[in-house]
């Protein structure tokens, strides 16, 4: 089986990491916090990847860029 790069997936370019990044920020300023990416392991094995974190007060943040319309399961999530 092929290693793919994160780059290289569908869905995936350096303008939407970089949108990402920008709302992340926007967001930080606008509720005055510093927000942070944080990865959390679960005791059952797997592990939860957040965009922006914060600790007190507790914000937990998923930040979703895309160019173009939602496909596949991005339209029920």
């Amino acid at each position: 089986m092929k290693k793919v790069k994160v780059s290289e997936l569908a869905g995936d370019s350096s303008e939407q990491r970089e949108a990402e990044k920008w709302l992340v920020n926007a967001l930080s300023k606008k509720l005055g916090l510093t927000l942070c990416e944080k990865k959390i392991d679960l005791p059952e094995g797997g592990r939860i990847e957040l965009d922006a974190f914060c600790e007190s007060p507790l914000v937990l943040c998923e930040v979703w860029a895309h160019i173009g319309p939602p496909k596949g399961l991005r339209l029920i999530k």
